[in-house]
């Protein structure tokens, strides 16, 4: 009878696979830090009391009964959305991906006139409910007239509400053409999205641009549209496509579970974490939107053409003086526009010193 061996080594331990972060937690470091860089400037900003800037207003003119066409609508719609996203969050019994927007979009609206940061870039016109912008107190920023501009009542309700609306329209666009064309890639629908973005951006700034109530001076000249006095660079009409693309994109994909690229891969987490997460990863992506728009329009402005010399005063606001504008002859801390001749950046080591020669 033979013996028999018993192997009494202990089995190799099997080491689990290793555990991926989910995307939406990697985009919610970076929306928190955005979310920080925001609130540590509008806290600045706050303090220092920001006051409406209204010396140059023009009561006289069409586009002050203009811009309250503007305000009146935007009324209209902040009223009906928010009605409408309360109702689902009660129904749903939590917070909704469109309040989740909304959110994201005030968060988003932060980087709006941040184009000025190094120079007067954009305008708005005084004609607007506004206050005076923020910028100037965003740590980096080197411009020194950039806390002169006046920011829109208006705008800061169009990032957060508007842009949820433009969304929503793009959205039913989306859909119509995937019914119709369901084998449509996702690159095809959001070029489809993208275009009608642009033209969607048409119709919201096309009446700006003409009415002088906003103005992107700052670019170059070549492809606007309309007259030089009221000229639409492309540098606007192109990055605001990817905006409302890039809001419009988020709301509309989502996998079998109905869930958006902000909410993948958080089953694990507790609810109020997993909606922490959902929002500052929507922060995140929606300011990736704005740095696209950014890193187009401010080296655009380096090679800026020479700024309208019939641009009305409230649009101008003292943020550079325009060779040749009857309407902006008081010296202002900038000196020239961008785009004048000879002109030189005011700010540290960018003045060619004179050498007497």
């Amino acid at each position: 009878m033979s013996a028999i061996s018993v192997d009494h080594r202990k089995p190799l331990p099997v080491s689990a696979p290793p555990r991926q972060t989910p995307a939406p937690v990697i985009l919610a470091v970076i929306g928190a830090l955005v979310a920080g860089y925001a609130l540590w400037t509008w806290e600045a900003w706050l303090a220092s009391g920001p006051t409406q800037i209204t010396a140059t207003r023009d009561p006289e003119s069409a586009s002050w009964w203009v811009a309250r066409g503007y305000e009146a609508i935007m009324a209209v719609v902040v009223v009906a959305l928010t009605i409408r996203v309360v109702r689902q969050c009660l129904q749903q019994r939590r917070l909704v991906f469109d309040a989740v927007i909304i959110i994201a979009g005030f968060f988003t609206l932060f980087w709006d006139p941040m184009v000025n940061w190094m120079q007067p870039n954009f305008m708005y016109s005084s004609q607007w409910f506004n206050l005076n912008t923020w910028v100037a107190h965003a740590p980096g920023v080197v411009n020194p007239t950039a806390g002169l501009m006046p920011q829109p009542v208006f705008i800061m309700f169009i990032y957060p509400f508007g842009l949820l609306g433009f969304s929503i329209i793009l959205n039913y666009g989306m859909s119509v053409v995937q019914r119709r064309v369901p084998r449509i890639n996702t690159l095809a629908l959001l070029a489809f999205a993208y275009v009608v973005g642009v033209f969607l951006g048409f119709c919201l700034e096309a009446p700006t641009f003409l009415f002088n109530l906003w103005g992107l001076p700052g670019a170059p000249a070549s492809l606007s549209l309309f007259a030089n006095g009221q000229r639409y660079a492309w540098a606007e009409y192109l990055t605001t496509g990817i905006v409302f693309t890039t809001f419009a994109a988020v709301r509309y994909f989502r996998n079998d579970k109905g869930q958006t690229i902000a909410e993948r891969g958080l089953e694990t987490f507790k609810p109020a974490t997993r909606t922490a997460v959902t929002i500052f990863a929507t922060i995140a992506v929606f300011a990736m939107s704005m740095w696209a728009l950014l890193l187009v329009q401010i080296p655009a402005g380096l090679h800026a053409s020479p700024y309208p010399t019939n641009y009305p005063a409230h649009l101008i606001n003292g943020l550079c003086n325009i060779p040749g504008n009857p309407n902006s002859t008081t010296p202002t801390a900038y000196g020239p526009c961008p785009g004048s001749p000879g002109f030189r950046m005011p700010v540290d080591k960018t003045f060619i010193p004179s050498t007497g020669h």
